[in-house]
């Protein structure tokens, strides 16, 4: 990591007369990030003389860390980001991380920095301020751009290569610039990847939001490839946000696929939080805009997901035309999983309707769609779909079968995740048909899973629909206990679904 030479640009400190201005008048003053290293200052003992003095003695020091050190901070303020991570110092920084800790370690020394838990640093408000004044005096303004832009790039070829591990899926593969994926090299499994980004995950957002302003290039970018994680995740919420913050800068620019991307995964997001009526307008815009790019993928993965929309919300007559165009696309296209998926659309709005033949021939279509070898996950999503919409439905028969279609199709494609969310599913099914004691082999076995591959959000879930399977059983203390540590789960990892989980104990 260079080092740059840097000169205390603050004003010497002084006395200054102590003024009775009223609480309102200097809270009013406070309030002015930029002016509360100087509203605070009293005499040489004031935060900015200390913090001036702490720098000087870094910057004077015969110890090139010292020096360096002066250089990160400036570079921390360049930031937005409220966890200052190992990972995010050597991207500003443009040096190894394990340098970089070197460093951030020794701005802890000096008490510019504090350390909440390994690997993660903060900055307190007000020297924040203080490392921004820092950076505008120490950095040009190319040099602070190009150190955003870096972390940016990380976060941008990480998030990628999370949704390549997912697939991309036809529209996004054509999309993608191989470039995107440059600088995401020391991560070697889909492990690793999700790791890294569940460490960053309280920094996407706000690494986003200042993209829009200082480097609106890379921003949709980035948005768009957070899609697959986001969706991993099912961290709706921040998948919702995200595509919200580069909303207008997709709308405005000249590309049709990135604005129909953005679009659908805004539609698709308000839909994953039961937002439906939010979810319409987006995914017909998106449908417009998917439609004027000419890409055929797209707009029939937008006319999809707009006919399920209209399913959820009872307006089963609305979505069937967009379920139907959506499967005459993919089959023309020849792309069968967005044929499938539209078949699957369609034969649940028929079952809505109590058409249930037509219903069962689309779902066999669906499935008969994705016979190719290197399939099987694919068509055990879309049996498990149908599963859950038979469930739904009251028909537990042919809700079993789909199921446990489903669950065999996981194994023979090695999805282990994939195999507990099932076994979830089909104990949800038992649950509903009263058979109590079965519906705990499936679960129990489905969190053994989850469990042995470290999957939390899929614990949580198995958690919590145990918790009802035992309040059924007039269990209501284990029960309990199943959903506290569901709520433990999803508190530590900072998620929406924690508030309902609340509600749920308070109210059982």
């Amino acid at each position: 990591m260079a080092a740059c030479r840097w000169r205390s640009g603050w004003p010497e400190p002084g006395s200054r007369p102590v003024r009775p201005w009223p609480v309102a008048h200097l809270a009013e003053r406070l309030a002015d990030g930029r002016r509360r290293l100087d509203e605070l200052q009293l005499d040489d003992s004031g935060v900015r003389a200390t913090l001036v003095l702490s720098i000087e003695q870094l910057a004077g020091s015969d110890d090139p860390v010292d020096v360096q050190a002066v250089t990160m901070f400036a570079l921390l303020g360049v930031s937005d980001c409220v966890d200052l991570t190992s990972a995010l110092a050597a991207a500003l920084s443009n040096s190894p991380e394990p340098e970089a800790v070197v460093v951030l370690e020794r701005l802890v020394d000096v008490h510019l920095l504090n350390t909440p838990g390994p690997g993660r640093y903060r900055l307190h408000d007000l020297v924040r301020v203080a490392a921004r004044e820092l950076a505008e005096q120490m950095l040009t303004k190319e040099d602070r751009a190009k150190a955003r832009a870096r972390w940016i790039k990380r976060l941008s070829a990480v998030v990628w290569k999370a949704s390549e591990y997912s697939g991309h899926g036809v529209t996004r593969e054509g999309w993608l610039q191989n470039a995107w994926l440059e600088g995401a090299d020391d991560l070697i499994s889909q492990e690793d990847v999700l790791l890294w980004l569940d460490v960053e995950r309280s920094n996407l957002i706000p690494t986003l939001q200042q993209a829009v302003v200082d480097q609106p290039d890379l921003a949709v970018q980035l948005a768009v490839g957070m899609n697959a994680y986001y969706a991993l995740r099912r961290a709706w919420l921040e998948w919702l946000q995200a595509n919200e913050a580069v909303l207008r800068l997709a709308a405005d620019g000249d590309d049709r696929i990135a604005e129909g991307l953005v679009l659908h995964d805004l539609g698709a997001a308000n839909a994953e939080l039961g937002n439906y009526d939010q979810a319409a307008e987006p995914l017909r815009r998106a449908i417009d805009a998917a439609e004027a790019s000419g890409d055929g993928n797209l707009q029939a993965l937008c006319l999809s997901s707009l006919s399920h929309v209209l399913e959820r919300t009872g307006r089963i007559a609305a979505g069937i035309p967009y379920a139907e165009r959506a499967r005459e696309i993919g089959l023309r296209l020849g792309i069968p999983p967005r044929a499938a998926w539209a078949c699957l659309a369609l034969g649940m709005l028929y079952l809505k309707t109590g058409a249930t033949e037509d219903a069962r021939r689309l779902f066999n279509e669906a499935l008969e769609l994705l016979v190719e070898p290197g399939q099987e996950r694919f068509r055990g999503m879309v049996a498990q779909n149908i599963g859950v919409a038979y469930r739904e439905a009251g028909q537990y028969d042919v809700a079993t079968e789909a199921l446990q279609e489903c669950l065999e199709l996981y194994r023979t494609a090695g999805a282990a995740i994939s195999q507990a969310e099932a076994l979830n599913e089909l104990g949800k099914l038992c649950l509903a048909q009263g058979r109590h004691v079965e519906a705990v082999e499936y679960q129990s076995e489905g969190l053994a899973i989850a469990g042995q591959h470290g999957d939390w959000l899929c614990e949580a879930d198995i958690r919590q629909s145990l918790g009802e399977v035992r309040r059924a059983q007039g269990l209501l203390p284990e029960a309990r206990r199943e959903w506290r540590i569901a709520l433990s789960i999803h508190e530590q990892h900072n998620t929406q679904a924690a508030s309902p989980l609340r509600e749920l104990l308070n109210s059982a």
